[in-house]
Formats: structure tokens, C-alpha cells, sequence
């Protein structure tokens, strides 16, 4: 009723909410290790993404690196 009475607009927005900043595409994981992750991250504290990003980052930038290597070796010749 108040909102009548002030002119406010109650009705739910249309789509999905907007991401919270630092959450990127989605991605599947297997539910057991996510399940995991969550219990280790709810007992030292952070963000879930933030600690599979930890563990992948390193992975993911050394392979890159050896495909980036492996392409322009190959070019040169």
C-alpha cells in the first residue's frame, strides 16, 4: 500500500540478476570436488572461484605458454 501511496515501481526486474564482480563464464566441475572445495573454502574463508582459480591458474599459464612455444617453432621452419 505504501508503495501506491509514495509512486514506487514493485515489480521484479525481467531476466537474470548481473553477476557479482569477479565471477567469469560458467564451467562444469564434477559435484564431489565442488562439494570439497566449498567445505575447504567455508573452513578457511574466501570464494570458491578464487581457489579453483589458485590451483588452475599456474597449470593453465604453463600450458599455454608450451602450445604458444610449440606454434612458433613450427612456423619458423
Amino acid at each position: 500500500m505504501t508503495a501506491l501511496i509514495e509512486g514506487r515501481n514493485m515489480a521484479k526486474t525481467k531476466g537474470r540478476p548481473k553477476k557479482p564482480s569477479g565471477e567469469g563464464i560458467q564451467v562444469r566441475l564434477d559435484a564431489d570436488l565442488v562439494r570439497k572445495a566449498r567445505y575447504l573454502v567455508m573452513k578457511r574463508g574466501g570464494a570458491v572461484n578464487d581457489y579453483f582459480a589458485a590451483i588452475l591458474r599456474p597449470v593453465v599459464e604453463r600450458d599455454v605458454k608450451k602450445a604458444e612455444k610449440e606454434f612458433f617453432e613450427g612456423k619458423g621452419q
